[in-house]
């Protein structure tokens, strides 16, 4: 069975699908059901789940609202797949690895997505087309999350480490192609 495959972005068979106001059902009976915005899913599996809000509001009542959700044990069975939460407002945006539980949560690991020259990016329609797109979504998953053993959570790169990445990877391929190039 084959379900996930980082060398297979935004190629092969990988399928890209949204989850529109994906539905959490409550665990607590007199809790009530929850909506999140959207998810993000890969071959079927929700991956990245988006929160969003409205222009004027504070861009830490997303984070609140994906905080709440995790308290409530939202992000259970299928859910707890999530990886990356993001938070996007028209004017800003912060995105964090799922760290499987609200009281593990640090905002000191809450990032504003940049450019090559770490400038923070808040526009909405950049940020859907820059890191919500395909392959980016994908190399997000695939690549630039680390499944740290040392504090048993999940981490995701910051923007100037993904870059970073970006660069040293494209660096070692180039000179790989010369050395057989040459070889030939």
């Amino acid at each position: 069975l084959k379900i996930f495959d980082r060398n297979e972005i935004a190629a092969g068979s990988s399928i890209y699908q949204i989850a529109r106001q994906p539905k959490f059902e409550k665990l607590d009976p007199v809790g009530k059901d929850r909506r999140g915005d959207f998810m993000l899913l890969i071959n079927g599996l929700p991956v990245i789940h988006v929160e969003l809000k409205k222009d004027g509001v504070p861009i830490d009542k997303a984070i609140y609202q994906i905080k709440s959700y995790m308290h409530e044990g939202a992000f259970r069975g299928l859910f707890s797949l999530v990886q990356i939460f993001v938070a996007v407002t028209p004017k800003d945006m912060k995105y964090f690895a799922n760290t499987g539980s609200a009281e593990t949560l640090n905002k000191d690991y809450f990032f504003n997505w940049a450019d090559f020259n770490n400038e923070a990016i808040g526009d909405w329609k950049t940020i859907a087309s820059d890191f919500l797109s395909i392959p980016m979504a994908h190399q997000l998953i695939g690549y630039y999350t680390i499944a740290d053993k040392k504090d048993d959570v999940l981490k995701v790169m910051r923007s100037y480490q993904i870059y970073a990445t970006r660069e040293i990877v494209d660096r070692v391929r180039e000179k790989q192609r010369n050395n057989w190039s040459i070889k030939d």
